[in-house]
């Protein structure tokens, strides 16, 4: 296979990129990026791409958007699946920052799902907060999500289980650079 990315800053120096969090910036950023990878197995080969950009301003703001699409062109057949992602952020005091995200996956309707169900569209609504004890280094982070559709499989690291059921989740981590 082969993968690889790119970027375009438009304005903003790269240090300002590092993180997904508009703390502390001295100054705006806006980047645009652009990846793909191309696997084959035998007869079987995945395209993956994703087209996302990210603002941070010096006020606190930080707004993300990606579009992620995956094409299977196997000998079983083909599917092209996608996604959306959208988050938006905004610093309070050094320590606080709210978020609140809206993801959408949206899968073939010839797949047959793990759940067994019958949805191929599935929502993420998300609100939560992080809590910067100091800076980047250890952070508390909680949330809420809503999945009305619920969840095509299992993401156990996030809670979310297989099924068109509606789920609703509840979060807490606490992260440390050492």
């Amino acid at each position: 296979g082969v993968a690889g990315r790119v970027e375009y800053f438009a304005y903003g120096p790269r240090r300002e990129y590092d993180d997904f969090t508009s703390m502390r910036d001295d100054h705006d950023l806006l980047v645009f990026g652009a990846a793909g990878d191309i696997t084959q197995a035998g007869s079987d080969t995945a395209y993956l791409h994703t087209l996302d950009a990210q603002w941070e301003d010096t006020q606190g703001w930080a707004v993300y958007g990606a579009y992620v699409g995956r094409f299977i062109d196997a000998s079983a057949g083909q599917n092209y699946d996608w996604g959306l992602e959208l988050q938006a952020s905004k610093i309070i005091n050094t320590r606080w920052e709210p978020f609140i995200r809206y993801d959408l996956v949206k899968l073939d309707s010839a797949v047959t799902f793990a759940t067994g169900g019958h949805e191929d569209t599935f929502h993420e609504f998300t609100i939560g907060f992080n809590y910067y004890i100091d800076r980047h280094f250890a952070k508390f982070t909680i949330d809420g999500t809503y999945l009305p559709n619920g969840a095509p499989s299992d993401q156990i690291g996030l809670g979310e289980l297989a099924g068109d059921d509606a789920q609703f989740l509840l979060r807490a981590q606490f992260q440390l650079v050492l």
